[in-house]
């Protein structure tokens, strides 16, 4: 009895340093994602992944619109992209991805609106439908490609008729998407087609990339 009092004692001894726990501090990952050295963008990018909410999903799309060096001691932008992109991917909490969702819907930077589709599709949540749906008509096609794939890993069959169009779409890249998309929600009618196009597509690249997509499509 003596040996179980001591244990219960030391779990409600534990219990108020648990609650306590401090809660990621989004200000200092400011600092640190401004900062020059990998290593200190790192630790920004991850306090802001632990966070895993809106205001910390914000500090990163901030990181991803950056196109010039902050100073001549900082590194390409690319670098510190690559990092917060890698955060980003990780960011599980609903509302947070809604944030991802909206600088979609709202953003008025491209590449940044084409890393938000590519990241919906990562993220698989089946609202997030409608505005891939809505992309596959933008008038970039960096944008309609990703779009195209995202919608092929959110896994919702109803969409292929509007995917079908795209399947024909005069970018290559795009096109490619959309035919591994298409097969991925409805093989029973998308199959051939798609081991169609690894034969038969004019172009070298699409031919190469539905190759490579094959392991996934076809396990």
């Amino acid at each position: 009895m003596n040996a179980i009092a001591t244990l219960l004692g030391n779990l409600l001894i534990l219990v108020p340093v648990v609650a306590q726990a401090p809660a990621p501090d989004l200000q200092r990952a400011a600092e640190l994602l401004g900062e020059r050295a990998e290593q200190q963008v790192r630790e920004g990018a991850r306090i802001c992944q632990q966070a895993n909410n809106v205001a910390a999903v914000e500090l990163l799309l901030e990181v991803m619109q950056q196109t010039e060096r902050r100073t001549h001691l900082h590194l390409a932008p690319a670098h510190y992209r690559d990092i917060c992109w890698e955060a980003l991917t990780q960011i599980t909490d609903h509302y947070a991805r809604l944030r991802v969702e909206l600088e979609l819907k709202k953003g008025r930077d491209p590449r940044v609106r084409q890393w938000c589709a590519e990241l919906l599709g990562i993220y698989g949540e089946a609202g997030f439908a409608e505005v891939l749906q809505k992309a596959l008509t933008a008038k970039e096609s960096d944008l309609v490609r990703w779009a195209a794939r995202s919608l092929g890993m959110i896994g919702n069959p109803s969409i292929c008729k509007q995917l079908e169009p795209v399947a024909r779409h005069k970018d290559e890249y795009a096109r490619a998407n959309a035919i591994e998309a298409l097969a991925r929600l409805d093989k029973a009618t998308y199959l051939d087609r798609f081991t169609a196009a690894i034969a038969q597509d004019a172009d070298g690249g699409v031919r190469c990339a539905l190759l490579g997509a094959t392991p996934q499509v076809c396990p």
